[in-house]
């Protein structure tokens, strides 16, 4: 069998249709027509690099001089390939960021600081969510790696806390007015008005997300860590700068993989079938430390107006939300965290 017959036979056994159904001579080409027919192209155009790589990868009796044009053949149909895929990805990002807001985000804010980017230039945004009642953990985190590197006005860094409102089953009267008064000394306290619960996180993360495109779209990197967590600060700009020489958008972190959701009601982080049919996780990552760029954030927060919710909040940011944006997930020894021991 030749390898334009192996190619028909396979476009055949992989769609409903054909290229020559979807564009032909004969009929007006529409932008939707074409963008179909690149989908036929790329299925096809992959089976046939798949055959010339087993032809030149596996079969020693091939001629020297077959060999060689056959790798070139392979070569520019591995850069065709990348860039189709990276237009129909594009074409799959477009049609996801105009689908209707299903997920409004308008809360109010009791504190903010929408001033803070446009009064200097700021590189590099450290954001820490936190719960209304942690005042000692922002204030080690003040202390430590990150309020020292933020001190180096060189560094056009900036530091801030994200909270919601304190629950009423707290004493909730007392712990706002403490929390006026840290804003009052600090001023490095966003506070939007949903109820800080363990089950609003994802809220919290969209928090964030949403601050920073209204108010800092402009700096170019985001770390966030949890107000309990130590990080070497050096190490994470390191790898975000390193990252962004060879991408765009990405998320750094500690990278889980074929995660399963908690089926067994009693689980902390139970999640129902009707919340998540799947039976896996996409690739995520934990939410204790995340560097990602500007425009990343931006791409997140835009998906997570529009994107089913669940509430465990990494897998959803980082996960489901990046995967439909084709944002890659990435691990690197300079982005690493440990929890602090309890007091």
């Amino acid at each position: 069998m030749t390898v334009v017959t192996l190619l028909t036979t396979n476009i055949e056994r992989n769609s409903n249709g054909s290229l020559r159904n979807v564009v032909s001579k004969d009929k007006p080409t529409s932008p939707d027509n074409i963008d179909e027919a690149l989908g036929f192209f790329f299925n096809g155009a992959e089976y046939l690099l798949s055959a010339v790589r087993s032809a030149v990868d596996g079969n020693s009796t091939v001629a020297p001089a077959v060999s060689h044009s056959l790798i070139k053949v392979k070569d520019r149909m591995q850069i065709l390939l990348s860039e189709f895929e990276h237009h129909l990805q594009g074409i799959e990002i477009k049609k996801l960021l105009s689908m209707p807001i299903i997920n409004n985000h308008n809360f109010s804010y009791n504190h903010n600081r929408e001033d803070i980017c446009s009064q200097k230039d700021i590189k590099i945004i450290f954001v820490v969510p936190s719960a209304p009642g942690n005042v000692e953990k922002r204030q080690t985190v003040r202390n430590g790696n990150t309020g020292e590197y933020v001190k180096n006005n060189t560094h056009n860094a900036t530091l801030l806390f994200f909270i919601g409102r304190p629950s009423r089953k707290e004493n909730y009267t007392a712990l706002q007015n403490t929390i006026d008064e840290e804003v009052q000394e600090f001023q490095d306290i966003i506070q939007e008005d949903f109820e800080d619960v363990y089950s609003n996180n994802r809220l919290k993360s969209v928090s964030m997300l949403r601050w920073i495109s209204t108010y800092c779209s402009n700096a170019k990197f985001v770390i966030r860590s949890d107000d309990d967590v130590n990080v070497k600060v050096t190490s994470a700009v390191e790898a975000a700068e390193r990252t962004a020489q060879k991408l765009n958008n990405f998320i750094i972190g500690h990278k889980r993989v074929e995660d399963r959701p908690a089926r067994n009601v009693g689980n902390k982080y139970y999640l129902s079938k009707k919340e998540y049919p799947q039976q896996m996780f996409p690739p995520y990552l934990l939410g204790g430390l995340l560097v990602y760029p500007v425009s990343t954030a931006k791409l997140l927060y835009q998906a997570a107006l529009r994107v089913e919710p669940i509430w465990l909040e990494d897998v959803y940011i980082t996960g489901i939300c990046a995967s439909k944006l084709y944002i890659p997930v990435l691990s690197d020894p300079g982005v690493v965290f440990q929890h602090r021991k309890p007091k």
